[in-house]
């Protein structure tokens, strides 16, 4: 069954909504659509909740709480204030 996804740059625009299957990984998805976009991109659910890229698109519609509006996930590049900063991850 497919699912309706949407994805969003970091300033809310939309920027394609599509019906696909639930065995897509997102990165997989957002590079068929653009290519060229940077590979730093990090996707994230409402809320900022950050996810693998490797997420499929039946993970993120199973965490949605309304099966019939479309998922949302954004598209944003990680911001770096010191470009030397190494992050923490824990």
């Amino acid at each position: 069954m497919p699912v309706n996804v949407e994805f969003r740059d970091a300033a809310n625009s939309v920027l394609f909504r599509e019906s696909l299957s639930l065995d897509y990984p997102l990165e997989d998805v957002f590079y068929l659509y653009y290519p060229t976009a940077p590979r730093s991109l990090m996707f994230y659910l409402e809320g900022n909740v950050a996810l693998p890229k490797s997420t499929t698109l039946d993970t993120i519609f199973s965490m949605c709480s309304n099966k019939h509006i479309p998922v949302v996930v954004w598209a944003r590049i990680p911001a770096v204030i010191n470009p030397e900063h190494t992050p923490q991850w824990h």
